[in-house]
């Protein structure tokens, strides 16, 4: 357990060590030239320490680039393996256009999420 507290005016509770955030992320088209115009991404990461965290899966979210309000979770990588990673995405995606991407792990206790 970590040294913060969470106070609720009532009881004080002592929050778990957070995951650490995955890194490495790659995401590219699966098209034979790796061309936008496919509606399709790999995407592949590496996980790190999990602290505290008791896995549950992964939470991937996509987001046009630049359009920082409308981010969607792509159920197709909630996997559970918490091994080095990789799904694909075919839902929900738009020919020609640049995506950002964050990946956080999900856990039973949602205070120990990375």
């Amino acid at each position: 357990f970590t040294n913060w507290v969470y106070y609720d005016g009532l009881v004080h509770t002592r929050l778990p060590v957070p995951a650490s955030q995955p890194e490495n992320l790659t995401a590219f088209s699966i098209s034979p030239s790796h061309d936008i115009s496919y509606t399709s991404l790999n995407v592949s990461w590496d996980a790190h320490p999990p602290g505290e965290c008791i896995f549950t899966g992964w939470k991937v979210d996509t987001n046009i680039h630049g359009q920082a309000t409308n981010w969607q979770e792509s159920a197709e990588c909630r996997a559970n393996p918490r091994v080095p990673f990789t799904c694909t995405i075919t839902t929900g995606l738009f020919s020609n256009v640049y995506y950002d991407m964050r990946i956080s792990e999900t856990c039973v206790d949602p205070n120990a999420a990375g």
